[in-house]
């Protein structure tokens, strides 16, 4: 759901001067067919020959488009991606045509300098408000779309978004900024950049902290009617009042949309060495099934991620790169339920306490050997080892005397260590031809081990063109979480396995005066979907009767359902005038069918059957401002649970249009001040998410 609204910013810095036009006589064909990514290969290439569909975006893009988050510069810039928020602390991230939802991102793999954000316990990692990636530190994203688990291992489904931050160079001294949402935020920051020299080595360092904070709006939540609670044949309460009325909502509350936030994002380098640092302390509301409506229910979040590399050209033929790292984090939840049989006195109300914590320290190595000296054929080999750790547990007292009701349940702590190889081999044969080939083996103690292979052929048949065909497998390992978890409603999973997805995709893209035009067409296939299994009378009473669980239990996770996707992915961009005249558009329309057993097939909800963005910018001269404007759309999208919870007729949410002017340059006069105004405008007021209680 999404309030509808129109939000004005701003943003003041000290010591940043707007970007300059390009000079003329630039050529900006070039510069538009040498857009250089390296999350498709772990090596840099220019994006037609990587063997994936990819977008770039920089810094420049992000500021000049008013983007205030990762994901907000997704929808409206990049192709093929999409997001949405369940007003939870994690957003929902699509790629062409699925977005499962409340996933919290997992099918993306989130890399910052190439280290993976994503934890061990959830397998989720933030785009939004509490992502901590500040935009002024960020140097560009690489936007890979389709499996990319052949490098990188589990949650790379949907693809792999590669956050870069900037290097001292280019973000030079200090620099202070505040922008606000007018009147509901404020988000100061404070940046500095520094190069230096040190033991005979060159090293620099750039770093971020920021802080951000949100207190509205009020919003409104229709009623819902959750039924009669089988416990005591009375109306579910979802209120702290004695009496129930089985109604969840019905009036404003700010509660959902209270967040607080602050970070730091940095890296420094000497030498050969370069170390990356991200930490994260958040405040968000909680939307926790059958939680009472309008309380503080809230979640902290904490992370902390250090990432230690060395590259190295160790002769004229081997280049080495190696890490070892650190990402830590934990999630204390405090939320409010005064149902049966959460609450099994009916005269209280009760608080819940969830923890869940992680550790994952991890070392990599990846060689890679040019054999003739030339890019034409290079061999990368790859090896990494992971010691991960999850822990939770869960406490249950009475709201109003914190007496404990319910304690130490939830438990699990688990430690294990996961290892995985892999091995690429790209070939050139002659200029116009390119073979991608390549594969990783994963091994993880909870199941058999899994092997990701990726075959890719790139042909440029004529001047400016490329033909491309990529086959690809990837895969998500079950969180700790979904391993482990159990409360008297849910017993643990017993043999999950991981979910599974194969890729076919083909591409033919044309790069003319500096313009690129692009158009792909895909189908993929996932298997083995882990979701809840709603239990029978019968199978509940199995469970007690096996002494399997001391309640009848509710549901439990399994490998249940799979998802068929097929559609295209279509883009335009370009530039004029010596580059102060860019615009560019975004189309995917697709299709895609979730079956669940015994059921017949049906639409994937959430998801949109077509969606896309555009964007266009004009440099004004001298001290002038520039002009900006995006836009992203998206049709009609199944409500969550829309065919399965028995809804009649289906409920879809409105097709929307997202409409972002921005409005940025420098100030006359002032040296090294700048600002930046943007406009927000939605044309609906609703988004296909689930929020309270879950209705059947």
């Amino acid at each position: 759901m999404r309030a509808h609204h129109l939000f004005l910013g701003t943003l003041a810095a000290l010591l940043v001067r707007a970007p300059a036009a390009a000079a003329d006589g630039e050529d900006l064909a070039g510069l538009l067919n040498e857009t250089v990514v390296t999350a498709a290969t772990q090596t840099a290439e220019v994006s037609h020959d990587a063997p994936a569909t990819s977008t770039v975006i920089t810094s420049d893009a992000l500021l000049k488009y008013g983007a205030r988050t990762v994901g907000e510069a997704l929808d409206l810039l990049a192709l093929g991606t999409m997001s949405g928020s369940d007003l939870s602390a994690f957003s929902d991230l699509g790629a062409r045509g699925v977005s499962i939802a409340g996933s919290s991102g997992e099918h993306f793999l989130i890399l910052v300098n190439g280290v993976r954000v994503n934890d061990v316990v959830n397998g989720a990692a933030s785009v939004g408000r509490l992502s901590g990636m500040p935009i002024e530190l960020i140097d560009h994203i690489e936007v890979i779309l389709g499996p990319g688990s052949v490098l990188y291992g589990s949650n790379a489904m949907l693809g792999v978004i590669s956050i870069v931050t900037k290097e001292a160079k280019a973000f030079s001294g200090a620099r202070v900024g505040i922008e606000s949402e007018i009147p509901t935020s404020i988000r100061p920051w404070l940046g500095f950049g520094q190069s230096f020299e040190l033991f005979g080595s060159r090293g620099e360092i750039s770093t971020e902290i920021e802080y951000f904070k949100q207190w509205g709006p009020s919003l409104y939540v229709e009623p819902a009617y959750g039924g009669i609670d089988p416990a005591t044949n009375k109306p579910y309460r979802y209120t702290f009042s004695p009496v129930g009325t089985g109604v969840w909502g019905g009036a404003d509350t700010s509660t959902l949309s209270q967040y607080e936030e602050s970070s730091m994002l940095g890296r420094a380098r000497l030498g050969k060495f370069e170390l990356t640092y991200d930490a994260l302390l958040g405040k968000t509301p909680t939307n926790v099934v059958a939680s009472d409506f309008g309380t503080e229910g809230h979640s902290i979040y904490r992370r902390l991620l250090v990432d230690l590399g060395y590259a190295a050209q160790l002769t004229s033929i081997v280049f080495l790169k190696a890490h070892t790292f650190v990402n830590a984090g934990d999630t204390n939840t405090t939320f409010y339920s005064s149902w049966e049989p959460n609450c099994p006195d009916p005269s209280a109300n009760c608080r819940f306490n969830s923890l869940l914590e992680s550790v994952v320290e991890g070392v990599e190595a990846t060689p890679s050997f040019d054999w003739f000296k030339n890019g034409t054929l290079v061999t990368l080999v790859g090896a990494e080892a992971e010691r991960r750790s999850g822990r939770s547990v869960l406490n249950d007292f009475n709201a109003a005397t914190g007496a404990p009701v319910l304690l130490s349940y939830g438990v699990f702590d688990h430690k294990d260590v996961a290892v995985a190889a892999y091995a690429q081999q790209t070939w050139d044969p002659v200029r116009w031809l390119g073979l991608n080939a390549a594969g990783r083996l994963d091994y993880d103690p909870r199941f058999n081990p899994v092997f990701s292979p990726r075959l890719a052929l790139r042909v440029d048949p004529w001047s400016g063109g490329t033909l491309k065909a990529i086959y690809s497998h990837a895969f998500r390992a079950p969180s700790f979480y979904e391993s482990y978890f159990s409360y008297p409603l849910q017993p643990t999973s017993v043999g999950l396995r991981p979910e599974y997805e194969e890729s076919f995709e083909g591409s033919i893209e044309q790069r003319f005066a500096g313009q690129k035009i692009l158009f792909g067409a895909f189908a993929t296939h996932w298997t083995d979907l882990i979701s809840y299994y709603q239990f029978t009378a019968q199978e509940s009473a199995q469970y007690v009767a096996n002494g399997k669980a001391f309640l009848p239990p509710a549901y439990i996770e399994r490998n249940l359902s799979s998802i068929k996707n097929w559609g295209f992915n279509a883009a335009f961009e370009g530039a004029r005038v010596s580059n102060a005249f860019q615009y560019g558009v975004n189309l995917t329309a697709a299709l895609a069918f979730q079956q669940q057993p015994g059921a017949a097939a049906t639409p994937l909800d959430v998801s949109p059957r077509v969606f896309g963005n555009a964007h266009v910018s004009y440099d004004l001269p001298g001290d002038l401002p520039t002009i900006a404007l995006a836009l992203s759309a998206e049709t009609a999208r199944p409500f969550q649970g829309a065919f399965t919870a028995g809804y009649e007729p289906i409920p879809y949410s409105p097709p929307q249009l997202i409409i972002h002017p921005t409005i940025s340059g420098p100030i006359p006069a002032v040296r090294g001040l700048s600002y930046r105004v943007t406009a927000f405008y939605a044309t609906t007021d609703r988004e296909p998410y689930r929020i309270g209680p879950a209705l059947s």
